[in-house]
């Protein structure tokens, strides 16, 4: 999007410039009198037009959105101009950790709004996970930190700027001077660093990542003598075993591994159990890999590495010892594997020690998957150590200097506070005043990956550019922008540096063409990404029989820590969507809780809600209790992220900290003894309930059984008049097979619609505004039951309950056949809602939409009403989509019948889901998708005897289990 060079009013990089300036002199003369100028008894006149200053720029800035100064190009078209009122499209990568996902982001006037995911980029294939959504209302976060403050100070980055250059220009020796960052995934930056660290010889560099993959990285190290990246293919895979690895969650390429998955599980008419690939899952606590899997297995952390060495002697691995020799479970398991070399693939999750993790490169490897299933990308980077390094030269009295960027140690590491307090300077650059930022002596407010340019490599290789919607909101500046000063470029922007980066890589002569061509797709054209390492020279295995660290202590409970659906590793946790985003398996929002079986919370005498304290090694925490059917025994599952004390207005506060409790090294188990304390604690939930009631609302059946003739029910009799007169009528078809249960489609529709959240208050008494749900049920025993999960939108009812009890008619049929509500009509008796059997409808009690900060409006969906207190809403199909699309076919000259062709209407739900699940389509075309999938034989409508007749239907789960294997199956 071509942008003036120049803003169109003056902006004012820091206060001190601004205070300077005869504008602002001008201004407040005019508006405060001489005595209102003077500065209260303490305060010097400059800090009290500082702080002035402060107030002026905040109350202006969050009205107005200034482009950036360079070019941004955008995605696939480059036009000269733009249209007033239409949306343009931009290309670039949003990054967490090792984990890259190359979007598409919806700009409105200037203004980012919406978020998807890139087709051309390998990592998404059009998809997003519910954190990349999240992200524009990260970018609007009025909590974002706002300025550069020195010892609880407003300062400026000048003055930041010459006294990092001082200290540099006088250490003695640079080997007191450190870096710590998080996983660094730019090609660019990483540049700056080995320049940084070649031309100040002595400097080091830390990485810390909380949620990494400590064990697994040092498993690979010692095999390949290198640091490396393991990434999947799924789509080859025809049998896959995850020992406690969420595939399809938290993991760099998670959402391509889901994609692969579910491609591998479609079933159509005629299908056969060879056609579907079978998954196996061994793990404590559920996931949602677990929740797909055919086979389930609930194991104690303790258990899980014997399981997978001895799945190793089973396979035949040298140097593995059989442990469970007569487990009908892993058993059958290795035979599958063992019937399909080549195409089977064994993953192995993070929170498993490091011996685990060699034994599954061997399985691989005895298996003929690596380079075909798994594959092992190395990755080049300058020499770096970890915290605990830096801990310990901390402790030895030989650092002085540390810079941090973008890490959170003193929350999700709380022994390092101590540690900070030892070094003598300390600066931290972030986009928040964290915990970690207000123990520092500066703070630098960080651009947003949606300000700022740069760029990524993903899980597989592929480089992609990031580029930015908008100009830095609050005057932020960039970790390669720090770096440029460190390395005495302070002039550059990031700009500059990415682009000057890349120049060099690929020639000034191409430079100009090829950047083009990679800010309009997204992705990096250049030569095929580094191969994967064989494994020719696997050294021989010369350790003793695996057993976990603590598997000797049976009377305690074993405590496992996973990363939240929610805030991630803590991250998140000020915003806002994520947080009112129900968990997965627990169905909970605006909390974590320790989660235990219902065996372990019978011995205890638990209930949800009730307070227990943890006690890890003298350490104590307090936390409610939460039954989890499918958990493990004698075994308490911890979500990380939460409990943050600087966090945000919304963010801090919420929940415990589990990272009191947990190693620091593995980070993968601790031993814990808990107690009942007597006191409850109120937990909000969107799903109470775990059954049907009776009533048949997910359908699941073994591929085995699928072709059975099976009769469906067709009603015809109905009092309505026929209403559809439209020459297209829409429809939508949910695939359960493919759902995972990610909530992405929560989180789309809830950008996208402009749907507020409601807080923890609300949703206790059932006011979620969610426009579509995911129900999560379990079916079989409490303690090891299958898990389902279920969409369910407005079912958009040819035969609408709730439109014959309207009073004044505000809910209305269209043409087309949606079921539209008319907001300005609605005068709130709700009669809809208690007339609707699916329970999709949401009523604004009080005024749930933020209208106090200025910086969030910025984000909302201009062609999407922003609703006041007192009206019905509902999913529509996302009618603004459907409009838009037949306006555009009408003034298309070559679609002369003026029709929308299948597939270029796609709601947010459909076009967000990592599966595919959800296809949206003309019902009325006989070749549309929706059409091909609604006529499969296991098609149905939700309560279909109730005779509404919805347009939103579903193909039933199937599953693939090993007729071998009975449900269950132990030793």
């Amino acid at each position: 999007m071509p942008h003036e060079s120049k803003p169109s009013r003056p902006f004012w990089r820091s206060l001190d410039e601004l205070v300077g300036t005869p504008q602002f002199k001008d201004w407040a003369t005019a508006e405060f009198t001489p005595e209102a100028l003077e500065a209260p008894a303490g305060t010097s006149r400059r800090e009290m037009m500082k702080l002035a200053a402060a107030s002026f720029v905040l109350m202006t800035l969050a009205s107005c959105s200034r482009a950036p100064e360079q070019e941004i190009v955008p995605h696939v078209h480059a036009p000269k101009g733009r249209t007033p009122q239409k949306p343009q499209f931009f290309a670039t990568t949003l990054t967490r950790g090792r984990e890259a996902i190359g979007v598409i982001v919806t700009s409105q006037e200037g203004r980012p709004t919406k978020i998807e995911g890139n087709p051309k980029h390998p990592a998404s294939l059009g998809a997003t996970d519910t954190f990349a959504q999240a992200e524009v209302l990260a970018l609007c976060d009025p909590d974002r930190s706002q300025s550069v403050i020195r010892d609880k100070s407003i300062s400026t980055w000048d003055a930041f700027s010459n006294e990092i250059m001082h200290r540099l220009s006088t250490a003695g020796s640079f080997a007191s001077v450190r870096l710590l960052t998080g996983p660094v995934i730019s090609p660019s930056m990483l540049d700056q660093i080995d320049r940084l660290l070649k031309q100040f010889q002595g400097v080091q560099w830390h990485v810390h990542e909380p949620a990494g993959e400590t064990e697994a990285a040092a498993a690979h190290r010692t095999i390949f003598k290198q640091e490396v990246q393991p990434s999947y293919d799924l789509s080859s895979a025809k049998v896959i075993l995850s020992f406690d690895c969420d595939l399809f969650f938290g993991i760099p390429g998670s959402v391509r591994y889901a994609r692969d998955f579910a491609n591998g599980r479609r079933v159509r008419s005629g299908a056969k159990a060879e056609s579907m690939n079978r998954l196996y899952v061994a793990e404590p606590s559920p996931t949602i890999t677990g929740s797909k899997a055919d086979h389930r297995r609930i194991a104690k952390p303790s258990e899980l590495p014997q399981w997978i060495e001895s799945i190793a002697a089973k396979l035949g691995v040298a140097g593995a010892t059989d442990h469970d020799t007569s487990d009908a479970w892993l058993n059958a398991v290795a035979k599958d594997l063992q019937s399909n070399l080549s195409h089977s693939l064994v993953a192995a999750g993070a929170g498993l020690p490091a011996e685990s993790h060699d034994w599954v490169v061997r399985i691989n490897a005895a298996l003929g998957s690596t380079n075909r299933t798994i594959f092992y990308r190395p990755i080049s980077s300058p020499a770096h150590r970890d915290l605990s390094s830096l801990t310990a030269d901390v402790e030895a009295g030989k650092v002085q200097t540390l810079i941090a960027f973008e890490v959170n140690p003193v929350y999700d590491s709380p022994e390092f506070a101590a540690v900070l307090k030892k070094i003598e300077w300390k600066a931290h650059v972030g986009l928040y005043r964290d915990e970690t930022a207000a123990a520092c002596d500066w703070h630098v407010p960080m651009t947003h990956a949606l300000e700022s340019w740069g760029d990524a490599i993903a899980y597989d290789g592929t480089a992609s550019p990031i580029q930015p919607l908008i100009a830095p909101l609050y005057g932020g500046k960039s970790p390669r922008e720090v770096l440029a000063l460190l390395l005495g470029e302070p002039l550059k922007s990031d700009y500059d540096l990415v682009a000057g980066y890349w120049r060099g890589k690929i020639g000034a002569g191409a430079f100009d063409a090829w950047w083009q061509a990679s800010l309009r797709d997204g992705v990096m054209a250049k030569p095929a990404p580094e191969s994967s390492l064989g494994l020719a020279a696997l050294p021989a295995k010369s350790a003793p029989p695996t057993t976990h660290p603590v598997a000797a202590n049976l009377s305690a409970l074993q405590a496992v820590f996973r990363i939240s659906s929610s805030t991630y590793d803590g991250r998140y946790a000020n915003n806002a969507w994520l947080q009112e985003l129900p968990d997965p398996i627990t169905k909970l929002t605006w909390d974590n809780t320790a989660w235990l079986s219902p065996a372990t919370a019978d011995r205890f005498g638990l209930a949800n809600g009730d307070v227990i304290q943890i006690d890890s090694g003298g350490v104590k925490i307090e936390a409610p209790a939460y039954i989890v059917p499918g958990q493990a025994d004698s075994t308490v599952t911890l979500p990380l992220g939460y409990g943050r004390k600087l966090a945000g207005s919304l963010g801090s506060g919420v929940g415990f900290n589990a990272y009191l409790i947990r190693p620091r090294l593995s980070g993968a188990l601790a031993l814990v003894t808990i107690e009942k304390t007597g006191r409850t604690y109120p937990l909000s939930t969107t799903q109470e309930h775990s059954k049907m009631e009776g009533r048949d609302l997910f359908r699941t059946v073994a591929i085995a059984e699928f072709n059975e003739p099976r009769e469906k029910k067709v009603v015809s009799l109905s009092l309505y008049p026929d209403r559809l007169k439209a020459p297209q009528q829409w429809g939508l078809s949910i695939d359960l097979t493919a759902c995972i249960g990610c909530n992405a489609c929560a989180i789309a529709c809830q950008a996208e619609n402009n749907i507020p959240i409601v807080g923890k208050e609300e949703i206790a008494r059932g006011r979620e505004m969610s426009w579509i749900r995911i129900d999560r049920y379990f079916e079989g025993e409490a303690e090891d039951p299958e898990i389902h999960h279920q969409p369910v939108p407005c079912m958009q009812c040819e035969n609408a309950p709730c439109e014959t009890v309207c009073p004044v008619g505000a809910t209305q049929h269209s043409e087309d056949g949606l079921n539209d509500m008319v907001y300005n009509r609605c005068i709130g008796t709700r009669y809809c809602s208690n007339n609707c059997p699916y329970k999709v409808r949401r009523f604004n009690f009080f005024q749930y939409t933020d209208i106090e900060h200025e910086s969030l409006q910025i984000q909302r969906n201009p062609q999407v009403t922003v609703r006041s207190r007192g009206v019905m809403e509902k999913c529509t199909y996302c009618v603004q989509r459907i409009r838009n699309a037949q306006i555009e076919a009408e003034i298309d000259p070559t679609h002369p019948s003026q029709s929308v062709a299948d597939g270029v209407i796609q709601t947010a739900c459909q076009q967000v889901c990592p599966t595919q699940a959800i296809v949206f389509g003309d019902i009325w075309d006989p070749k549309s998708r929706v059409v091909g999938l609604k006529s499969q034989p296991h098609d149905y409508a939700l309560l279909e005897e109730l005779n509404t007749r919805p347009r939103t239907t579903y193909l039933a789960e199937v599953k693939n289990p090993n007729t071998s294997l009975a449900k269950g199956a132990r030793s």
